[in-house]
């Protein structure tokens, strides 16, 4: 039985870990790339200009190399990279998968109604990691499809405790605007 050998191009934040947090889609690229799969990936650029000038140029230069696209979608300046990127995509007739994140983006497609829509219409699938944007999202496209975030429990040992005493505090990003 032959395997069908996907050629992926994964257009998403893939920031260096001293800037930002490891994002979902570095974990994908890996499992993905560990299965099999050619793994195309942009961007790793800091700045924000130039981060959106690389993922246009990668999925130009590399169009030949990849068979779809999986493009993350957030709210803010990210939607408009999303939203550049696809647009290049569709003229170049490559099929595009479209992952939303982030727990403003109900709010900012509220703002925005048939600009999401139309940018969610596009997409070949839509997929979302979390029941919140699932419910919130699916007025502008009703087809999306849940597919949560993998956690290999395996890696988290169980410690049972007396006193529950927590350790931890997950910040996802410190915001400055107050």
């Amino acid at each position: 039985m032959s395997v069908l050998k996907v050629h992926l191009l994964l257009v998403s934040n893939f920031l260096p870990s001293s800037i930002g947090t490891r994002a979902v889609s570095e974990d994908l690229a890996a499992r993905l790339g560990s299965s099999g799969w050619s793994i195309t990936l942009t961007s790793r650029r800091t700045e924000k200009l130039a981060r959106l000038l690389d993922m246009l140029r990668t999925a130009w230069k590399e169009r030949a190399r990849y068979d779809v696209a999986l493009v993350d979608v957030y709210s803010g300046p990210a939607f408009f990279w999303g939203e550049a990127v696809c647009s290049l995509l569709r003229r170049l007739r490559k099929p595009y998968v479209l992952t939303l994140h982030g727990g403003n983006l109900p709010v900012f497609a509220e703002h925005r109604r048939l600009r999401v829509a139309r940018h969610l219409k596009g997409a070949s699938v839509v997929t979302t990691p979390s029941a919140y944007l699932f419910e919130r999202m699916r007025p502008y496209r009703g087809d999306l499809r849940l597919l949560p975030n993998p956690i290999a429990i395996e890696n988290y040992s169980f410690q049972a405790r007396e006193v529950f005493r927590p350790r931890l505090v997950w910040l996802r990003a410190f915001n400055s605007s107050t």
